[in-house]
């Protein structure tokens, strides 16, 4: 109610309405408003600016502003990117290896090889036996034998036999016998303590033994008799006696028991 005349006070609404608007209004406008301004002002160099805003203040008289000067500031010099120095990486020495020394080879000893003495003899036609003391002349060099070896057949060694028979030794060989070629075939056996040795020559595989050989060998040695063979080439000395030198190697030795 007025305080002056007593009547009743109108509510002025429309008022407070109308500013509640404006101040929303405004409120909107500044958020629209606001980043444009500020990009436009951000975006303007501020050396033009401050010339625009000298020359309004010069062409309005009566209005003192003071306009600080802009002082441009230095270029900034690039700041020099230190440069990696590469380190030189040290090449290997390469050492030579020693080269190995090659060892000659053992050299392989001859192995001297026993010639046989050469045993005379008397026929070619029956088998004969030889002294056993009788030599080959002398000479400057024995040929080497260049026949392979007779091979025993009979009888086998170690046989035994009883009572005087007759025993036939056999052999074979690889070779053909030319017409002053032979078999010598060699008996060994102890007589008395002493070893005697007999040799017989022959052109057959095969020779009977001599029936005087019978009970020769001594009875401790179980009347052992050792044989081989081999071949041999007939020559003669200057006073026309024949020898005989080896053609071959001599066989295998085996023994048979004769009691």
């Amino acid at each position: 109610m007025c305080p002056a005349c007593g009547e009743p006070l109108r509510v002025e609404w429309l008022r407070p309405l109308l500013l509640g608007a404006v101040a929303v209004v405004a409120v909107v406008l500044a958020l629209w408003a606001g980043p444009r301004l500020r990009h436009a002002w951000q975006s303007l160099p501020p050396l033009s600016v401050v010339n625009t805003a000298r020359e309004v203040v010069t062409e309005i008289p009566g209005l003192l502003l003071w306009i600080p000067t802009l002082t441009p500031s230095l270029t900034p010099s690039p700041t020099a990117i230190p440069t990696r120095t590469s380190t030189a990486t040290p090449t290997p020495t390469l050492t030579p290896l020693p080269t190995p020394t090659q060892t000659p080879p053992p050299t392989e000893t001859p192995i001297p090889t026993s010639t046989p003495s050469p045993t005379a003899t008397r026929s070619r036609t029956t088998a004969t036996r030889l002294p056993a003391t009788s030599t080959s002349p002398a000479s400057t060099s024995t040929p080497l034998p260049s026949l392979e070896a007779p091979v025993l057949r009979q009888p086998k060694d170690g046989t035994s036999y009883q009572n005087k028979l007759q025993i036939k030794l056999s052999w074979t060989a690889s070779f053909t016998l030319g017409s002053d070629q032979f078999f010598e075939i060699a008996m060994r056996f102890t007589q008395q303590g002493t070893e005697v040795v007999r040799a017989y020559i022959v052109q057959d595989r095969e020779w009977t033994v001599d029936t005087a050989l019978y009970l020769l060998a001594d009875a401790d040695t179980n009347r052992a008799y050792h044989w081989r063979v081999r071949a041999v080439q007939r020559s003669w000395d200057p006073a026309g006696k024949a020898f005989y030198i080896p053609a071959s190697y001599p066989s295998d030795e085996w023994v048979f028991y004769w009691e």
